[in-house]
């Protein structure tokens, strides 16, 4: 089907029928030589001969224009020809209300490049392996290009690829509002470039979809991967607002549609959700500007990377259950934020960012239940305070079977700095009693040279001699130090730092705020 000879459409159905069907919006046209010669008969090579040329074909269609201009002296003769493009039948600028439906087949359906407002209209491909997008058709050949929508406006309209392997291509400042694409079955592709949408869905349905692109705004709209291991590439989201992301599905407990999917997004990014899903998801984060956004990453092993120049404030990060890892390159930044890794032998790495600045300032790390490695990747300078506060929510947390590593080491001559953590279950106190071989002082445990060398017979020694709430301070045989807490519900314990110190933890100190904060001051003084 080419252009129907009218800019306008509105409450019309267009069928295809079986087969490989192309219904083309947008003009239809050939391309054409003319050529002309013109004459100086004025004698004077000074002055200038020019001439315009102008074809138009078709009651609808377009003129082809072309100006050239020559030097010629006495009785010569210039000639000039020009090559364009000859509309038989006008492109759509308008459509209201219509139906378009490829239907069975592999089919292409164009909007051309003059569509200026499509308004409560449905563009369905139907069943086979269907092209949906803007470009143009010349000489029968479709071409596609990055303004293949330019400044179009989709109001409240429905994109549907149906079943087949389809690609969806919205590239060129396109304005979507109130409305949706979507690719629903198998393996499809979304491209979009340019645009702006408000309360728009962009989805991929079933299979492993691709959905790319960049826009210049994104307003209360949903990105959506749905089933199957899709690849969301959001090379700039340009100033989005209460936006959601998801790999999977907008609905947490929606179980069906989960699968390794990978999310990039760059930009600016504020008081939005990013949905990763169950499955091991990788995302990727190069947002220069991103406040008040919270990330699902849920069960699976997952990988977040915040890449150089990421700059995030107020942002909260979901890992769940999993063998899951952050990483945080050294010029990026994290502050004020909370990273929850959830249980599983997680990984928090700094990428040799100092701690002890202001672009980690506010930032709490909760490990959560398993043997986390947690402020890893980096020192911290002596004499300092780490910023990130290492955040304990029960007893559980971390366990003599499988306790966190603060990977975090001062970087000097006695290798002393302050340590933070944040105690909910809240009433801890400063441990201090008397035994056989080992004494504690205001929390600081010390051991005599021929008690049991390893953490868990000095834990268990701690615990005896201890009380509901105290906190400890020691280090073992090997000169690796802990934090000792005996809650309530269990005892906690972690080891502070990767590198060992001299001897016994006599140079460490313990100072308790309100039961929940606790600055441990811990160094190589034997």
């Amino acid at each position: 089907m080419g252009g129907v000879g009218s800019p306008t459409l509105s409450s019309q159905t267009i069928l295809g029928a079986e087969g490989n069907d192309v219904i083309n919006l947008g003009a239809a046209g050939l391309t054409a030589t003319l050529t002309s010669t013109l004459t100086n008969y004025s004698g004077d090579i000074a002055k200038k001969i020019s001439a315009v040329m102008t074809a138009t074909f078709g009651g609808g269609g377009a003129a082809t224009t072309a100006v050239a201009t020559a030097d010629s002296d006495t009785a010569a003769s210039t000639a000039f020809a020009f090559t364009g493009v000859i509309t038989a039948d006008a492109g759509i600028t308008t459509a209201s209300k219509i139906q378009v439906k490829g239907q069975l087949g592999h089919d292409t359906i164009v909007f051309g490049t003059t569509l200026a407002t499509m308004t409560a209209s449905f563009i369905g491909g139907g069943q086979g392996n269907d092209y949906i997008g803007g470009g143009s058709f010349i000489g029968n050949e479709y071409t596609a290009g990055a303004d293949s929508l330019a400044n179009a406006a989709l109001i409240n309209s429905t994109i549907f690829g149906g079943k087949g392997q389809d690609t969806i291509n919205l590239e060129g400042n396109g304005v979507f509002s109130a409305g949706k694409v979507n690719g629903y079955e198998d393996n499809d592709t979304l491209k979009f470039a340019d645009g702006s949408a408000t309360n728009y869905f962009v989805g991929g349905g079933k299979g492993n979809d691709t959905i790319s692109g960049d826009f210049n705004k994104l307003f209360t709209s949903s990105i959506v991967g749905g089933q199957g291991q899709d690849s969301l590439i959001l090379m700039d989201v340009g100033s989005a607002v209460a936006v959601q992301i998801a790999s999977d599905s907008l609905d947490r407990s929606d179980t069906t549609a989960n699968g390794a999917d990978s999310i990039y997004i760059s930009g600016s990014l504020r008081t939005s959700t990013i949905l990763g899903g169950a499955g091991n998801d990788s995302l990727t984060i190069a947002l220069s500007a991103a406040s008040g956004n919270t990330i699902y990453l849920d069960a699976g092993n997952d990988r977040v990377s915040a890449i150089a120049g990421t700059d995030m404030t107020d942002t909260t990060i979901y890992f769940g259950g999993g063998d899951d890892e952050f990483i945080l390159a050294d010029t990026g930044k994290i502050a004020s934020g909370l990273l929850v890794m959830g249980a599983g032998s997680d990984t928090v790495t700094l990428s040799s960012m100092p701690v002890e600045t202001s672009t980690l300032a506010g930032l709490t790390i909760r490990g959560g239940a398993g043997a986390d490695v947690l402020l890893a990747g980096t020192n911290i300078l002596t004499g300092d305070t780490a910023e990130p506060v290492i955040q304990f929510q029960t007893a559980t947390d971390s366990t003599i079977t499988a306790y966190d590593t603060i990977a975090l080491d001062a970087d000097g001559t006695d290798e002393s700095a302050d340590y933070i953590f944040n105690w909910m279950p809240g009433g801890a106190v400063r441990g201090t009693f008397s035994g056989d071989d080992v004494t504690a002082t205001n929390g600081v445990v010390t051991f005599t040279g021929t008690f049991d060398a390893s953490v868990t017979a000095r834990s268990i020694a701690v615990a005896s001699a201890g009380s509901t709430n105290d906190t400890f301070a020691f280090a073992d045989g090997a000169g690796n130090s802990y934090l000792f807490i005996m809650g309530a519900g269990g005892e906690t314990i972690a080891q502070v730092g990767s590198a060992t110190i001299t001897g016994d933890v006599r140079g460490a100190s313990l100072t308790i705020t309100d039961g929940t904060r606790i600055a441990l001051n811990i160094g190589g003084i034997g």
